[in-house]
């Protein structure tokens, strides 16, 4: 199976003191995910210059309720808006999800 695009982030912020990069685009989370109950991940970013990083992504949903119908987010640890810039494509390896 190939990759599987998560988001391509458009909007950014930097959080808990820039420890991580909220993508604050809400996204279905991929079936791979929810069936594996797991919330740390690694993920591909490909950014618009071709240029490519294997980086921590922890999934989440958001704290108010009212807007959890809206779908999941994702923080990028260690990351910030000069390493993820609007554009870039977050991409999921299914083979990290079969211990390959």
């Amino acid at each position: 199976m190939s990759e599987i695009l998560l988001i391509t982030a458009t909007r950014l912020q930097s959080v808990r003191s820039g420890e991580w990069l909220l993508v604050d685009d809400p996204f279905e989370l991929p079936l791979i995910v929810r069936a594996a109950q797991i919330t740390r991940i690694r993920v591909t970013l490909k950014r618009p210059n071709g240029t490519t990083s294997r980086v921590v992504a922890a999934i989440t949903r958001p704290l108010e309720a009212t807007d959890r119908e809206k779908g999941h987010f994702c923080l990028l640890k260690n990351q910030d808006e000069d390493s993820v810039p609007s554009g870039t494509e977050l991409w999921l390896d299914p083979a990290d999800f079969r211990g390959e």
